[in-house]
């Protein structure tokens, strides 16, 4: 796979910001600059998506992905929590508890029960602590890294 011009200059730019985090002394600043050329190698990136509520962004989000129930979307509801979406051969949704011990758990739920856990009626002022749900599809462009 040829690599593109602005690939190399992705890549360069990261190396040279982590060298310059090298000369002031921010080794945690290099480690995550070399984990991010790393990933950015191998095709793996994020986009977070932010913005004032009942804006869209969900929307936005299963339309980026050409999925139009990916990430829940009504108009009576308010996403009320962070959505990780991942590429899985298999649709599953795993929501993710804070804890105070710092444990990480963890349960799969049914797609029908998903606005119990992240959306504000379902769970106003995220009062079963919810840190995050992970959302594992088969979709493409997931696959591909996004």
């Amino acid at each position: 796979m040829a690599i593109s011009s602005e690939s190399k200059q992705i890549e360069s730019t990261i190396s040279k910001l982590a060298d310059v985090g090298s000369v002031v002394g921010q080794s945690d600043v290099v480690e995550k600059l070399h984990k991010l050329n790393s990933n950015f190698q191998k095709g793996i990136f994020r986009i977070v998506v932010i913005g004032e509520i009942k804006k869209g962004k969900s929307s936005f989000i299963n339309s980026l992905l050409g999925q139009s129930n990916l990430v829940p979307v009504q108009d009576d509801i308010a996403t009320s929590t962070v959505y990780k979406l991942v590429y899985g051969k298999e649709s599953k949704i795993r929501v993710f508890f804070k804890d105070k011990e710092k444990k990480l758990l963890n349960k799969v739920i049914a797609e029908k029960e998903i606005a119990e856990y992240g959306t504000e009626d379902g769970n106003p002022g995220n009062r079963k602590l919810v840190d995050f749900i992970a959302i594992q599809s088969p979709n493409p462009l997931l696959k591909k890294g996004i």
